[in-house]
């Protein structure tokens, strides 16, 4: 027989659906206990009333002590030989019970299936993962090393495995009592089968849990690390611990005290083990003294502590169908909780509305906005900002990320400053190097704590020393809305022409050199070859000239800016097609011939005297090959340089 615990709290309208779940099963030796985890509403007289319809059924009542004491009181009074743990508001597929029954031999202790998560805009896919069969050690490293299911469903087990009376709940732990419970019985299991075939459990997301919502204190910590010790061998536990105190104190906000003893002693113990690539980190930010000036400052006023809504993220994607769900979770992980978050999908052609959807099911922060054809970028991201409500909106792309404390960062300089516009630092992630390279550090530019954004048009103009791009700054909303910068969309160097338009206006801008921005190389931007690169960048040059008229800013100072960016860009361009090793010289040739007779350089290289553009000047194609080999290899031993420092 098998017992179905499900534990009751404030579910008087769903739980008769999970019920009949049950009642449906083609496998009719079963019982049924519910445990009203002392509700707030009617749901225990609801119970009562279901129990009454079959003999089935039981129900136990009880105070408000949380899902694992509930889930401990229903097996308590279990009498079948296999447990199986039910939400009560998930449901079981009508053949679960016969699907599980068909892997249970004599040998296996546990059985773990997918689970298929269900929302009111629709069904997604099985979780899925590797099936396997494991002892019953295995099985907990597996689970402290979040290679499995960390959650109590699709998971029957046998009732045997809870009569060894080391599966304690606490309500003090109120974070990862079901990995805690999952551990303390699967050290007695002889054979753990994981078989994904088995399609037996609806996970329906709905925005309450079983129980109400508690913030675990510092004593709810050490319980659960004290109980993961007990089960696990002391690397595993530790490691489970190392991870666990980094994402507490950064990701999700838990509010202990760093300087504890007994963290600092989790700390220390990890010098006796070598630890490699992400445990090597934690362990390095955890000893770090600004993480530990951080968690003592994190909860001060710069941090809002109310719901309303401070900063809004507008993220634009497009076919980004691989890379905007991590894109979307390093928003949704900020240190800074009150934000909210707008996907704009300009119609993309892939799955990236699909991977959206699921992320926002689960996350009532997420918005979506979709157009039913492509507009480009700055019809996403007007479409965004023009629907935000917070206080400050910061743009991103689909492809990229933010580190997890970038905007509050941001928010609190912009709060202590009073300045409309912050930047923050930025680097560029090459998956081909696994590098994250430096790209903009504010103090380099911004010597001062705050300037006029009038004063850094030369040098957006001139595409260098500052950066113009959008998404590395934090804007107050008014700034958007008494400019409209986002007025056209055009198919390169949108981001200069909007900060051009931005920055014309008398606004202060603050910095933090907190580098919180990671471009991914090869993202949204349609790769161009060589040729298409000229005739963007010319086509970008004559837009920033029309843009000097329009602003009224034509000096002779930002036209040269102007012209230097587009001689610079050029350049780079050569130098970056001369990194392709199966370049053709004799094609590049050709193509440089033909762009050093453009007309467009009559009008640039009057303004330009400086060494660096002699070769452009003189037309003198295999000196400027030469050149641009010179600074490609530079660069090549800046990222060999970048490699060493990474490895040692």
């Amino acid at each position: 027989m098998v017992s179905i615990i499900i534990p009751v709290y404030n579910l008087e309208t769903l739980i008769k659906r999970s019920v009949d779940s049950v009642k449906a099963q083609t496998v009719e030796d079963w019982e049924l206990i519910m445990v009203n985890d002392g509700s707030g509403d009617s749901s225990g007289k609801v119970c009562d009333a279901i129990a009454n319809t079959d003999p089935r059924i039981h129900v136990l009542h009880g105070k408000n002590a949380g899902a694992g004491a509930a889930r401990k009181l229903g097996v308590a009074k279990a009498k079948g030989e296999w447990v199986l743990m039910l939400d009560g508001d998930d449901v079981l597929p009508p053949t679960a019970l016969e699907q599980f029954l068909s892997k249970a031999t004599d040998d296996v202790d546990i059985i773990v299936g997918s689970v298929r998560r269900c929302t009111d805009k629709g069904n997604y896919p099985h979780l899925m993962e590797q099936s396997r069969t494991l002892s019953g050690k295995e099985y907990i490293k597996a689970l402290l090393n979040y290679e499995t299911s960390v959650g109590p469903w699709a998971k029957l087990m046998r009732r045997s495995l809870f009569l060894n009376g080391q599966w304690i709940p606490h309500r003090r732990i109120t974070h990862f009592e079901d990995l805690l419970m999952l551990v303390s019985v699967a050290g007695e299991a002889r054979k753990v089968v994981i078989d994904n075939d088995l399609k037996v459990y609806d996970l329906i997301y709905r925005p309450e849990g079983v129980s109400h919502n508690m913030t675990m204190t510092f004593e709810g910590w050490y319980r659960m690390f004290n109980g993961i010790s007990r089960f696990a061998d002391e690397e595993t536990a530790l490691l489970f611990k190392l991870h666990r105190l980094y994402d507490g104190c950064i990701t999700n906000g838990v509010e202990f005290d760093y300087s504890n003893p007994e963290i600092q002693c989790i700390v220390k113990d990890a010098q006796r083990y070598k630890l490699r690539g992400h445990d090597r980190l934690i362990y390095y930010m955890l000893h770090s003294k600004r993480l530990r000036r951080y968690v003592a400052n994190r909860h001060k006023d710069v941090r809002p502590v109310s719901g309303a809504v401070k900063v809004s993220v507008v993220m634009s994607a497009y076919n980004e169908a691989k890379s905007i769900e991590k894109a979307m979770r390093s928003v949704l992980q900020q240190t800074f909780r009150n934000i909210e978050l707008i996907v704009v999908d300009d119609a993309s052609t892939d799955d990236t509305i699909e991977v959206i959807r699921t992320i926002a099911a689960v996350d009532g922060r997420v918005k979506i906005i979709r157009h039913e054809e492509n507009l480009g970028l700055s019809a996403a991201r007007r479409s965004g900002w023009e629907n935000a409500v917070g206080d400050y909106v910061q743009f991103m792309d689909g492809s990229d990320t933010l580190n997890p404390m970038a905007i509050e960062h941001m928010y609190s300089k912009a709060k202590m400053s009073g300045a409309e516009i912050v930047v923050m630092g930025s680097q560029r992630s090459s998956r081909l190097l696994g590098l994250k390279i430096p790209y903009f550090i504010p103090s380099r530019v911004l010597k001062h704590s705050a300037v006029l954004t009038q004063e850094l048009i030369p040098m957006i103009l001139g595409r260098h020393g500052f950066s113009y791009s959008l998404v590395d700054k934090l804007f107050l909303r008014e700034v958007l809305t008494k400019v409209n910068p986002l007025a056209e969309s055009i198919f390169h160097g949108e981001d200069l022409l909007t900060t051009v338009r931005i920055f014309n206006h008398k606004f202060e801008i603050a910095h933090t050199d907190y580098v919180g921005y990671n471009w991914r190389m090869g993202g949204r931007s349609t790769s161009l070859n060589y040729d298409q690169q000229w005739e963007a960048d010319k086509n970008l040059y004559d837009l920033s000239i029309s843009l000097l008229d329009e602003l009224n800013i034509k000096t002779a100072e930002n036209v040269k800016a102007v012209a230097k960016g587009l001689a610079d860009s050029f350049l780079s361009n050569v130098a970056q097609y001369l990194s392709n090793p199966f370049c053709s010289r004799e094609k590049l040739k050709k193509s440089l011939g033909e762009q050093l007779n453009d007309s467009i350089w009559a009008v640039v290289l009057p303004v330009l005297n400086e060494e660096d553009y002699v070769n452009i000047r003189n037309k003198n194609v295999d000196e400027l090959i030469l050149q641009c080999y010179k600074k490609y290899k530079a660069s090549r031993l800046f990222y060999t340089a970048m490699l060493f420092m990474k490895y040692i």
